[in-house]
């Protein structure tokens, strides 16, 4: 009997595993698609000048968040690669771009490799407190924060939706 019930409550444990890291890729799916859209709207105002696109979509790995973007801005080419342990983040806010916080001023590692001639130069490594999610030219967004801090629940981590500028 005490066996059955061992085997039963490691089951149950594996089982709410499991559907941790399936709620963890749902919100790298979500801001995967919410960075897509948001590629795809006309830059009116013209407030960024850059183009980007998704090297590596939203994923997450052992615990850690991560997306690499290719940056093009006046005459430079770079890469862009962030990460940062999910379990670190406490809130999505926007400014400039919606923005996931960490809890510490070092909670994000990024990495920044130009490009020269179709050859990557020497990367730059930085930390940071702030996840770019470069979510940025769609207004009146503030339901991407409501729905990352719905994902980030169900996969059982508690997050605030902070200061939301347009």
């Amino acid at each position: 009997m005490k066996t059955l019930f061992c085997k039963g409550a490691l089951l149950l444990f594996i089982a709410i595993f499991q559907l941790g890291f399936s709620q963890e890729d749902k919100i790298a799916k979500f801001l995967t698609e919410s960075l897509q859209k948001d590629l795809e709207l006309p830059d009116t105002i013209k407030y960024f000048d850059d183009t980007l696109r998704i090297l590596k979509p939203y994923k997450v790995e052992n615990g850690i968040l991560s997306v690499e973007l290719e940056v093009r801005k006046g005459g430079y080419l770079y890469h862009e690669k962030q990460e940062m342990p999910i379990a670190d983040v406490v809130s999505v806010e926007k400014d400039l771009n919606i923005i996931l916080t960490g809890k510490g001023n070092q909670s994000v590692t990024g990495t920044i490799t130009e490009i020269v001639d179709g050859k990557p130069q020497e990367s730059r490594i930085y930390k940071t407190a702030y996840f770019q999610t470069f979510i940025r030219i769609g207004k009146k967004n503030k339901i991407i924060g409501e729905h990352l801090q719905f994902y980030f629940a169900t996969a059982n981590r508690r997050i605030s939706v902070g200061q939301w500028y347009d």
